[in-house]
């Protein structure tokens, strides 16, 4: 559980007025509502800037899609109570940057990837 999740069912706990049912999706992308940004907001950002890219793997899904899994769970008795984790989709940060470069062909993206294990496994030989 992240946090904030487990702060609202903690809260809920506490309680027997409100019910609750939580979705949680990993990076969350799309259009945002206001100019608010999320912590997802940086991945787009980052690689928009050219900035090297870790070689990862992020679960992903759109947040009008998020929308819809809210509103059928608001219409839906069972999923009073539940958690439910919502994956609709996994892509790599090099897939991630194909489709930036692809939707803003006149934009930087960064093609260079950081090799993220490669500097754990040469720390750790050097001081065996």
């Amino acid at each position: 559980m992240i946090g904030a999740d487990r702060t609202a069912w903690g809260m809920i706990e506490k309680q027997s007025v409100t019910k609750l049912t939580t979705i949680l999706l990993g990076a969350i992308l799309g259009p945002n509502m206001d100019e608010k940004r999320s912590s997802t907001d940086q991945i787009p950002e980052m690689l928009l800037k050219g900035t090297p890219r870790p070689n990862v793997i992020y679960p992903v899904g759109d947040v009008r899609d998020l929308a819809k899994f809210h509103i059928l769970a608001m219409k839906s008795d069972k999923a009073d109570g539940q958690r439910f984790i919502a994956e609709p989709e996994e892509m790599t940060m090099t897939e991630v940057a194909r489709l930036l470069k692809e939707t803003y062909p006149d934009k930087k993206v960064s093609t260079m990837v950081i090799p993220i294990l490669s500097f754990p496994l040469r720390l750790n030989y050097r001081f065996r």
